[in-house]
């Protein structure tokens, strides 16, 4: 309803989750159609998209979240789901080291005092 522009005049773009489920994209294309009035929807996996500023459609995307780390190959555009690989550490681990490291060892500068 706050919109700053009118949706249906609108194509819309979605980058998703390649993991996403066909209800899920089918509820939200019924929305964007029925409560929008949208032109069009096109619904593309997001991971191969980071590829597109290097101009190849082949490439191994690292991919860096609060708390998760998974790598993913991408061939000719298209997703290897075999080489999806995930780790439980992402900016969350590291941000609580630095607050670890600083917190032993590190000092605050409070005006022009130091304090440890």
């Amino acid at each position: 309803r706050h919109l700053l522009t009118n949706p249906k005049d609108r194509k819309v773009v979605i980058c998703e989750n390649f993991l996403q489920t066909q209800r899920f994209r089918e509820a939200l294309a019924s929305v964007l159609f029925k409560q929008f009035s949208v032109v069009g929807v096109m619904m593309t996996p997001a991971l191969p998209l980071a590829l597109v500023p290097l101009g190849t459609p082949t490439g191994l995307i690292l991919n860096v979240g609060y708390k998760e780390t998974s790598v993913i190959c991408v061939y000719e555009g298209m997703i290897i789901i075999q080489s999806c690989r995930s780790v439980d550490l992402g900016v969350f681990a590291h941000l609580m080291s630095i607050q670890r490291m600083i917190s032993q060892s590190g000092t605050v500068k409070a005006g022009r005092e130091l304090k440890k």
